[in-house]
């Protein structure tokens, strides 16, 4: 059932993740050609910085967008009135949740990599980028030198998204428990969620530090392992959070779940 439930959601969400990527595609294009333009003229190079802040917030569009979309799906699917229906299928609740969070992730793993791609193709049709050769001959000193910090954000990337989506997840749980005010119940509950996760991320360091040495822990941070553990740490405190909120998400669609 979970296979199935994954593959109703792909095709539900795969139309408007479509139309997101397909602008983003096309401003991207569009901003590298212009960019790569040379023309010595006060009104053109006026046009090429006003086309870089349209497509600077087309990046920032595209991306609050798959998140809203995210969070848009997951409230009118399960505490709104398609609830209802929602829960009519043969499935178990903890399958409906992880069915929309496993498309979800995918969505959003999917649209971190398109916009890095747009930037890393906009900077390099840019004015004083280096042409794609001499790139193309320090990449493997670069990725030698600093591949693991790459691989440091791209771990860090994913364990957030995770995380944040079973935030929204939970938080949308809570909301519809307020009769009447689910939204601001929802906005309400991802703030103060949030505000103890931060206040459970400042213990965490100051417990560290007290255990290392605060002096010896600004060491230790100016290292490479240094700095790889303490990733490590935020991450496994990230997918512990994650899992809690997962469960207790599920818990509260089927023992308080209120669709009124």
């Amino acid at each position: 059932m979970l296979k199935k439930l994954i593959k109703h959601e792909w095709i539900a969400t795969a139309g408007r993740f479509g139309i997101f990527y397909l602008i983003l595609f096309a401003i991207t294009l569009f901003t590298a050609l212009i960019s790569l333009l040379e023309i010595d003229s006060i009104v053109f190079t006026s046009f090429q910085g006003f086309l870089f802040g349209i497509y600077v917030i087309t990046l920032i569009g595209v991306w609050f967008c798959s998140i809203g979309l995210i969070i848009v799906r997951f409230y009118k699917n399960m505490v709104s009135d398609e609830g209802y229906l929602t829960f009519t299928l043969p499935a178990k609740v903890e399958e409906l949740v992880l069915a929309k969070f496993v498309v979800a992730l995918i969505w959003q793993l999917v649209t971190m990599i398109l916009i890095a791609l747009s930037l890393f193709c906009v900077m390099l049709a840019g004015p004083f980028s280096m042409g794609a050769g001499e790139i193309l001959q320090i990449l493997p000193d670069v990725m030698q030198e600093a591949g693991w910090i790459f691989g440091v954000l791209a771990l860090c990337f994913s364990v957030s998204a995770i995380y944040q989506i079973f935030l929204y997840y939970l938080s949308i749980a809570i909301g519809q428990l307020f009769l009447g005010h689910k939204i601001i119940g929802s906005v309400a509950g991802y703030c103060i969620i949030n505000f103890v996760v931060q206040m459970v991320s400042v213990v965490f360091i100051l417990v560290l530090g007290a255990v290392v040495g605060f002096t010896r822990l600004d060491a230790f941070m100016n290292t490479t392992n240094g700095i790889a553990l303490f990733v490590a740490a935020e991450c496994v405190l990230m997918l512990i959070l994650a899992a809690a909120e997962y469960v207790v998400t599920c818990t509260l669609l089927k023992k308080k779940l209120n669709l009124n």
